[in-house]
């Protein structure tokens, strides 16, 4: 084809919604929309698409697992496919005979209480995930922790293009008066919000947490009332951009006790403004903070008072470390590097 005039590329997704794969593809439009003609391709849409980008709702199942045919219509009509996951999407982009990058955020299919649907759904991603990585023309890889995954799991080796940051703030960062932690994400049994709430029972009394993200705060409340931390524990619910910035920049230190991430995209966003974290030791999290070393690590909720000493006694120092590891790991940089993988399909 020629290259005069802009590629038409789908960016597919299950659910463009706020949350990690959310603003992985919202940074995709906004910093390659001028170089591609980009459609958004979603299940469904929560959250508001960029200026100038065309959105298209559609379901992937006719009935599962049977994919949606008018969706593998749609998708013929672009010269590339780039699937974030999601196994409807990616069947149907099979199904089309696209030229297709799948980027690998890290799959957790089995639910920790699974309903009839769910669980056959993650048996039939386990089943059928490896195969469709195989098929695809490029992998990605988010982090080097979910490209070792995908040798194992999969048996592709993956390009590793790690996410980015949008804010770096610039100067010294002031040390906060108030030692609040802050979490982002998901409000769940399987993020670790339990284990947060029992590290702060052992941590000092002017310790806070505020917690940000979707879900409902309701299975966490007679614990946080028997152990006395009403006063210390915030449910914000979802915040938008904004909003989200002010939390980051008025925090003490992220933190994190999620039992599977791929990367933790708000790691690396409280670093951006200057602030270490406190992870669960392991996956994406643990390679970002060690990596950065801009942080601390644990193991059992009863290290949290411990890591938030390590932070206290090394704020300065960290939020430097955190601040230098941000300004290398950009959404820009991150969109270059997929721009130069399109144009090899092209």
């Amino acid at each position: 084809m020629s290259l005069s005039r802009q590629a038409r590329i789908a960016v597919c997704i299950g659910a463009f919604e706020y949350g990690g794969q959310g603003t992985v593809v919202e940074q995709e439009l906004l910093h390659l929309q001028k170089r591609f003609d980009l459609t958004l391709i979603a299940e469904n849409i929560r959250r508001p698409v960029p200026d100038g980008v065309t959105a298209v709702e559609i379901a992937a199942w006719r009935t599962f697992p049977t994919i949606n045919p008018s969706l593998s219509q749609l998708l013929r009509g672009f010269e590339v496919v780039h699937c974030h996951d999601s196994l409807g999407m990616m069947l149907a982009s099979r199904a089309a005979g696209a030229r297709l990058i799948v980027t690998s955020h890290g799959i957790a299919p089995l639910r920790l209480r699974p309903t009839a649907r769910s669980a056959i759904e993650g048996i039939v991603t386990l089943a059928t995930y490896p195969r469709l990585y195989r098929s695809a023309n490029v992998v990605v890889a988010i982090s080097h922790y979910v490209a070792g995954w995908l040798r194992e799991f999969a048996k592709v080796d993956a390009t590793v293009i790690p996410n980015g940051v949008a804010e770096v703030a610039t100067g010294r960062p002031m040390r906060p008066l108030n030692r609040a932690l802050l979490y982002v994400g998901e409000i769940s049994r399987r993020k670790g919000i339990r284990d947060l709430i029992a590290g702060l029972r052992s941590a000092p009394s002017d310790v806070t947490l505020d917690l940000v993200g979707r879900g409902s705060a309701e299975p966490f409340l007679a614990e946080i009332d028997r152990w006395q931390l009403t006063d210390r524990i915030h449910f914000r619910g979802i915040l938008d951009s904004a909003a989200l910035s002010l939390a980051y920049a008025a925090t003490y230190c992220t933190c994190s006790a999620s039992l599977w991430e791929g990367f933790g995209l708000p790691i690396l966003e409280g670093f951006g403004f200057g602030r270490p974290s406190i992870v669960r030791a392991q996956g994406g999290m643990l390679e970002l903070v060690e990596q950065a070393g801009a942080g601390c690590s644990f193991r059992r909720p009863t290290e949290i008072a411990g890591c938030i000493e390590v932070v206290t006694e090394n704020w300065d120092e960290l939020s430097q470390r955190a601040i230098a590891f941000a300004q290398r790991h950009t959404w820009a940089e991150a969109f270059a590097a997929y721009q130069d993988l399109f144009l090899s399909l092209l």
